[in-house]
């Protein structure tokens, strides 16, 4: 009887312990987050882990004067999956520094990706291109218009950026 018993609450654990798992959704921390949440978290800080930075196309793109516009890949640590593409503008003048500190391919740290966390305000062009505002205040992204030639070629080849 015993016996019974244990495997029975063995069993009922296991169930809810799979099903909080099933429940918790995506990480907060990641380009698809921000996309199915992206009305509420306009224009609010946001913090994504950050898995690398890619330049579009393999050159940076720059669409205003002194900002650069990267895209990074986020990476879900819980689920241990990629977790999306977003735009990220920066500086031109801490490109190289952040380039450097997020680095431009996937890393492995024994057997896990490992990743970066990038903070900036959600924001939307004024074409509607959400991305990631990590300039402190030195772009508007809503005076920018992000659907110039290369980077609509950038889109194109990254459908997960557009809403």
């Amino acid at each position: 009887m015993k016996q019974i018993v244990w495997a029975l609450l063995r069993t009922v654990a296991a169930w809810g312990v799979m099903g909080a798992t099933a429940l918790a959704g995506p990480s907060q921390r990641t380009a698809d987050h921000l996309r199915t949440h992206a009305d509420s978290l306009l224009g609010q800080r946001v913090t994504l882990d950050v898995a690398c930075l890619k330049p579009g196309g393999g050159a940076v793109l720059e669409p205003a004067p002194g900002i650069a516009l990267v895209f990074a890949e986020t990476w879900d640590e819980a689920e241990e999956h990629a977790g999306g593409e977003v735009a990220v503008l920066v500086s031109r003048d801490a490109l190289d520094k952040t380039m450097q500190r997020y680095g431009s391919r996937l890393d492995t740290v024994a057997l896990r990706v490992k990743t970066n966390r990038l903070s900036g305000t959600l924001a939307k062009s004024s074409d509607g291109i959400l991305c990631i505002d990590a300039t402190d205040g030195a772009a508007v992204p809503a005076e920018l218009t992000l659907r110039s030639r290369p980077v609509l070629r950038e889109l194109v080849r990254r459908p997960g950026l557009r809403r």
